[in-house]
């Protein structure tokens, strides 16, 4: 997925307001610092890839950070586990 795609999905989805405004940090190997949000494909596991905001945004990834806490557990409850 692109990175709008993910943004587009946590802001519709989980309800993380201003997902939009968070930047995913490129590969060393790109040419550029961040992934262009239409352009670019963000890579898959088991590449880490950073992400970031804006000066005075990091709610946007707090409250990310709770979105996948979130669904994680409910990931695991639908799935019989835990």
């Amino acid at each position: 997925p692109t990175p709008k795609e993910l943004t587009d999905f946590w802001e519709a989805e989980w309800g993380v307001r201003d997902a939009g405004k968070i930047k995913f940090k490129a590969p060393e190997d790109h040419p550029s610092k961040f992934l262009s949000h239409r352009g670019d494909l963000v890579p898959l596991a088991p590449e880490v890839v950073t992400l970031e905001c804006g000066r005075g945004a990091g709610s946007v990834l707090t409250a990310l950070a709770l979105a996948f806490e979130r669904h994680a557990s409910a990931e695991v409850l639908l799935s019989g586990g835990g």
